[in-house]
Parts: C-alpha cells; sequence; structure tokens
C-alpha cells in the first residue's frame, strides 16, 4: 500500500513539474509531432491541449524552430520568439536516450524580455560590484613603498638599495635586519615593487603583534569545522593570500619556536597544509623576514631554529642606524615635514640652523621613526613657519649637551664639570629665549640656584 500511495504521488509531481504555469513545455519526436503540451500553453498559443498534440510543431507554433533541434541535436538557448504580438524568451533542448535522439523539448524562459534585461542588468551589477571588492582587495595587498621612498645619499644607505635592486627580480628568500624604526618594511615594500612579483600581492604579518595560538591559523589558514569556533567557510592564510607574490614577516625572531618546523617544511617544499586539511596545497610566494635582532645569538641561546636560521639567511640586507647616516639627517627631514604638512594640513614649516643641528647631534635610538615623532610634534607645537630649538623634545637639547664630543681630550674634574655646567645653563637660556625663570624650570631648580651658578661661572 505504500509503495503504491508513494509511486501515486510521484506522479502526480511529475504531473504538476510539467504542467506548473511558469514554464510553457512543447515536446516533440523526431519527426517533429508534439506528443507533450502544457496547459499553460494554451493561453500562449491559444491552442487547446487535445488539439495540439498529434499535430506537427509547426501548425501549432509557425514559428517555431524545436522541429530542427529534434533532428540536429544542437540545443538553442534564450532565443527571441515572436508569439502574437509579444517577444519571449525561449530555451530549445533535444532529448537523448542512449545517446541516440528521441525528440526535443521546448520551453519558454523568460516570458518578457524586458525581465531578462533586468536579470542581466542584475547580473551586470553584482559583476560590478564583485570586480570593485576584488580591486579593493588588491589594493590592500598591494606594496605602498619604493625605492624613491628611501631617503639618504650616505654610502651606507646607497649600498643597501643596490644590494636591494639588485635582488628584487629573484625568487630567493631575503632577511632584512636592523634596529626598530630604521625602515625595514619600506625596503620590504620596494623590493616587491621593484621585483617581478609587482603585479602579485604584498602580504605582510608581524609575528610579535599575534598571540602565538593563533599565529598559525594566521599563516596557514584552517578548513571548516577545524575547530571550535572557526568561521563556517574557513580562512585562507596570509600565504595562500600572498599566492603569486611576497609575504613578508616582521619581527621573525618573535615565531613561536614550536611553529618554526612547518615554517621551515613551507619554505622547503612550496606548500601550506591547513589547520584540518587532509592534504598540503601547492603555493607560489616569495619571503622576506625582518628582525631587529642577532639571529645568530638566538640561535646559540636556543629560541630560534638553526636549520629555519639557514633556510632564511640567504640574501641578508642590513639597514643602517640613524646615528651612522648623520649626513641625510637634513634630507630626512625636509621630506617628513613635506610629508606633515600634506597630513596634518597646514603649511609647511622650515627648522632653523640651531634646531638642525641638535637634529644632528643626537644619536636617536629609535632611528627614522624617532625622528618623524618629533618632527610631528614639532610642527603641532610651532606656531608660525618655523621651528626653532624651543619646540624639540627637551631629552634631545639635553643629551646634545651632555654627550661629550671629545671623549679623548684630558681634562680635570673641575673643569670638566664648570664646562658642562656651562654649556647646559646657556643651552636651557637659549631653549627659553633667556627666560630665566623657564630655564630654572626646565633644568628643575629654583631661580635662586640658577643665578647663583650663572654668577659662579661667569654668564651673569
Amino acid at each position: 500500500m505504500r509503495r503504491g500511495h508513494s509511486a501515486h504521488n510521484d506522479g502526480d509531481l511529475i504531473k504538476l513539474t510539467l504542467d506548473n504555469p511558469y514554464e510553457g513545455l512543447v515536446i516533440v519526436n523526431t519527426k517533429g509531432i508534439i506528443t507533450y503540451f502544457s496547459k499553460s500553453n494554451e493561453k500562449i498559443f491559444n491552442k487547446k491541449r487535445e488539439e495540439a498534440v498529434g499535430k506537427h510543431v509547426t501548425e501549432v507554433i509557425p514559428n517555431t524552430r524545436l522541429h530542427i533541434v529534434a533532428k540536429t541535436g544542437k540545443a538553442e538557448i534564450g532565443e527571441v520568439m515572436l508569439v502574437g504580438n509579444e517577444e519571449k524568451i525561449v530555451g530549445r533542448f533535444p532529448l537523448k536516450k542512449n545517446g541516440k535522439i528521441i525528440g526535443a523539448v521546448g520551453k519558454v524562459i523568460f516570458y518578457a524580455p524586458d525581465k531578462f534585461i533586468r536579470m542581466a542588468a542584475k547580473v551586470a551589477q553584482l559583476q560590478e560590484e564583485i570586480e570593485l571588492y576584488q580591486r579593493n582587495i588588491n589594493a590592500c595587498l598591494r606594496s605602498r613603498y619604493t625605492f624613491d621612498d628611501i631617503i639618504g645619499r650616505s654610502e651606507r644607505i646607497r649600498s643597501v638599495k643596490e644590494s636591494a635592486k639588485r635582488c628584487a627580480n629573484s625568487s630567493s628568500t631575503v632577511l632584512i635586519t636592523g634596529e626598530t624604526g630604521t625602515g625595514k618594511e619600506l625596503l620590504a615594500h620596494a623590493i616587491h615593487d621593484a621585483g617581478i612579483r609587482r603585479h602579485g600581492p604584498f602580504v605582510k604579518l608581524n609575528c610579535a603583534a599575534i598571540p602565538a595560538e593563533l599565529i598559525e591559523s594566521e599563516l596557514f589558514g584552517y578548513e571548516e569545522g577545524a575547530f571550535t569556533g572557526a568561521r563556517r567557510k574557513g580562512k585562507l592564510g596570509k600565504f595562500e593570500l600572498a599566492k603569486n607574490g611576497t609575504i613578508f614577516l616582521d619581527e621573525i625572531a618573535e615565531m613561536p619556536l614550536q611553529l618554526q618546523p612547518k615554517l621551515l617544511r613551507v619554505l622547503q617544499d612550496k606548500e601550506i597544509e591547513k589547520i584540518g586539511a587532509n592534504h598540503p596545497v601547492k603555493i607560489n610566494f616569495r619571503l622576506i623576514a625582518a628582525t631587529n635582532k642577532d639571529l645568530a645569538e638566538e640561535v646559540r641561546k636556543g629560541s630560534f631554529r638553526e636549520d629555519l636560521f639557514y633556510r632564511l639567511n640567504v640574501i641578508t640586507l642590513n639597514m643602517p642606524p640613524l646615528r651612522e647616516m648623520r649626513d641625510d639627517i637634513p634630507l630626512l627631514v625636509e621630506k617628513i615635514l613635506t610629508k606633515m604638512a600634506f597630513k596634518l594640513k597646514v603649511k609647511k614649516r622650515r627648522i632653523t640652523e640651531e634646531a638642525e643641528k641638535v637634529l644632528m647631534d643626537y644619536d636617536w635610538p629609535g632611528n627614522i621613526r624617532e625622528l618623524e615623532n618629533v618632527i610631528e610634534a614639532a610642527v603641532n607645537m610651532s606656531e608660525g613657519d618655523v621651528i626653532s630649538i624651543e619646540h624639540l623634545p627637551p631629552r634631545l637639547v639635553v643629551s646634545n649637551i651632555v654627550t661629550p664630543k671629545k671623549p679623548h681630550t684630558p681634562k680635570i674634574y673641575e673643569e670638566a664639570m664648570r664646562e658642562a655646567k656651562r654649556e647646559i645653563i646657556k643651552a636651557a637660556l637659549r631653549y627659553t629665549n633667556n627666560n630665566k625663570a623657564k630655564a630654572a624650570k626646565f633644568l628643575g631648580i629654583r631661580r635662586s640656584k640658577l643665578y647663583y651658578n650663572m654668577k659662579k661661572i661667569g654668564l651673569d
């Protein structure tokens, strides 16, 4: 009973499907004789089903090509056909059994071309949106700097740029070393931009900025259901995003020790395995890594794998600290002043010779990044168009005073102290435009103490 009931229902479903009001189905045999004519066609062609079945299709639908499709076996999709005074979008498809044509079926896809046009417009709009998203993604994954953005004429910086340009078109791994703030990431961008992968993505990841438990999924991605809380469709890792481009791993020394073997395998085999995946995926990429640490020393301490160090240490470029290229400071200051005028939407400032000298004499432990921060602060603090010594942070002025310029010159203790005190007070007075109350406050002493010291060293 259940089987018969199921068959009855299946037959009803097939009949209802063929006779649905949304498609006007016509089926012909190889001779073009109509064998099926759906109920919805009665209105379209002004012909009863009983009258249509058994007749040649051209007698019922004069301008049809369904009988031709039944002979040629070639489908015709999206054709415009005139039915009465109305145009309709139709499809004609051959019917085959065991590879042999036994007839053809025709149906109305759209009852009016305007519906098709609306659908096409919607598809076009979606396509435009997809292309816009793709352009935005590409823009986010493009390098932002070139070699022209690396400012300097000193021998040290010119040597680094020349070496970097020579290796730009290679696929070999590059390791960039240097202190914090020297511009290691900028150099990585420039190498990518000048190389054969410039049209591919530039993907970066700071190994020190990602928690150790998340860095594996960030680098390699994961499959759907790989762990609790995983995205429904999984996630692409940085290596996959860098396909046919460059991946830049900053602060590589902070890579967790337990993850280093997996990174080593990726570099050796050029393939990654997502978390939860059953098989590896081949990836074409170039790796640029950077560190402010001595990796050889990290290997000796046991915090970095020796085999990974050798795999990374193929082409090594060292970004010099700012204190070793002091002659480039005026060029850098000029570049930063231009940048700050644009960023802060103010008139471009100029800097006095005295203030520039302080910048030249400072040791810059934070390198170019610190210089940029100092200039930005000075632009904000200056009311006019000129940056002078009082607009610079006190630490720069004091450092300039207390740092001995000629440590090899023999002097007795009292003379050295007297000269140092004189220079400190003179600099404080210059810094405060000879305002003794402000100078005393700057030095952290009472005004009476300042007057006493000035008189003692002959500055009264």
